[in-house]
């Protein structure tokens, strides 16, 4: 039922995007409602703090709004356009999950020597993570530990995984900023209203190079002297690996910029149209010869995506439901009290850098990114009031969400790495990470504050 029900959220989303949304968001929102019934005896931790957050603003919406329904109506609906961009992303992974060639271009990456293997896995990093999500840390993580598992030396094997899981957890933030299958460019442009996805990604892609440059230098800086060097191991397969997944890249954002500047489509429209798209495409490419083989391989696909993998991340489509529905109702609810209010004179450029160090700190505990996000948007209801652009607002949120994700010991990225390294999730975040953190904070807060592409 869960399964149906996400995959139907998501259908009925991207017939509204083709001129029949009036009459496909009651629906939506209806479906959202039913899963969200489906989900009460299964909450998370998350999920809960969020839901107790979300009843508070319930409640005082209730007793200051008379609006209130008609509030909480129009932020299920766009919940419902959030968690079907998420399931749609879960096609594309179901889609390319088993390709052979995706875990021959992991094993080029992973095996590469040790004077490009830094810089492999954080731009491979970010090359599997458009297509994979979450799944790109698990896929590479997970070839990591079983080829550094050959190697006698235990102080060397922990030194050169360690280095290796942080160069692909800090290649998938890196992503995280501007990429328009992300989540934190697709949440902020979202809430931060006039802002969109063309006009923060050249600012963005700024703060990847940063993200991208900064871990490659610290990794050089800490790494440990062994003397006498070990032998390299040999790599694994060749360059041309990694074309497909360049191929799938560049049709994923090439198509994204296509819907947005041909149909005029917000980015959020574009990827929940694009992407089953693309996936449905892939999987016909790969079916057998002949109408019947390609129907049945496309049959067995939606059977499988439908019954088996889109349920198993039901908790984490309640979790982005949840975190939407609270934060949109956030901007709602507080952006008119904030705009009538007499807030301090602050320069832009320091709003920038509060808002860059503000989604980390508050990450590390444990308040979700999403909401942090939309509670900027709710304490900014009017950026030019301040001599800023939206876009500039989203650059900054990106920047602070992309730390936080390689930080905040809450994080499924940090938890993922601490798994495969076998450690706890403080130790990645507030160890391994610390510097990474304070030294992009700093950049990244100057970034944002002064950069000329915003």
């Amino acid at each position: 039922m869960a399964g149906l029900l996400l995959v139907a959220t998501m259908f009925v989303v991207i017939v509204g995007e083709f001129g029949a949304r009036t009459w496909m968001e009651p629906v939506a929102a209806a479906l959202v409602v039913a899963f969200m019934l489906t989900q009460l005896g299964r909450l998370s931790f998350s999920v809960l703090i969020l839901s107790a957050i979300g009843v508070i603003f319930v409640a005082f919406g209730t007793l200051t709004r008379s609006d209130m329904l008609e509030l909480m109506a129009a932020a299920i609906i766009r919940s419902g356009s959030v968690v079907a961009i998420f399931v749609s992303l879960l096609t594309l992974r179901s889609a390319v999950n088993d390709i052979p060639g995706i875990v021959r271009s992991g094993l080029y990456l992973v095996s590469q020597p040790p004077g490009r293997r830094y810089a492999a896995l954080t731009l491979g990093s970010q090359l599997f993570s458009h297509i994979l999500q979450y799944g790109a840390v698990t896929l590479l993580g997970g070839l990591v530990t079983s080829i550094t598992a050959r190697e006698p030396d235990g102080w060397l094997r922990q030194s050169r995984e360690r280095r290796m899981l942080l160069a692909i957890q800090r290649g998938f933030v890196a992503t995280l900023c501007w990429s328009p299958v992300a989540f934190p460019m697709i949440i902020s442009t979202t809430v931060i209203r006039g802002s969109s996805w063309l006009g923060s990604v050249p600012g963005a892609l700024g703060t990847s190079v940063i993200l991208t440059f900064v871990g490659w230098f610290l990794d050089s800086l800490f790494k440990p002297q062994v003397k006498p060097a070990p032998p390299p191991m040999p790599a694994i397969g060749r360059v041309a690996d990694l074309f497909p997944l360049a191929l799938l890249f560049v049709a994923l954002c090439g198509g994204a910029s296509v819907f947005v500047l041909t149909f005029g489509m917000p980015i959020l429209a574009a990827i929940v149209v694009l992407v089953p798209i693309t996936s449905l495409s892939i999987v016909v490419a790969r079916a057998d010869n002949g109408i019947a083989g390609r129907l049945g391989a496309v049959s067995e696909w939606l059977r499988r995506f439908t019954t088996q993998e889109a349920p198993s991340f039901s908790s984490e489509s309640m979790l982005v439901m949840v975190a939407t529905f609270t934060g949109l109702l956030s901007v709602d609810l507080f952006g008119p009290v904030v705009a009538e209010a007499h807030l301090p004179a602050l320069p832009g450029w320091l709003i920038l850098v509060l808002i860059v160090w503000w989604m980390p700190l508050i990450g590390l505990f444990g308040l979700h990114p999403i909401l942090a996000a939309s509670l900027v948007s709710g304490l900014l209801p009017q950026p030019a009031l301040y001599d800023l652009t939206p876009d500039q607002i989203v650059i900054a949120i990106t920047a602070g969400w992309a730390l936080s994700g390689a930080t905040s010991p809450f994080t499924a990225v940090t938890l993922l790495v601490a798994r495969l390294g076998r450690v706890r999730a403080t130790t990645v975040g507030l160890q391994w990470n610390r510097w990474f953190l304070l030294v992009n904070a700093v950049a990244l807060s100057l970034w944002a504050a002064f950069n000329p592409l915003a």
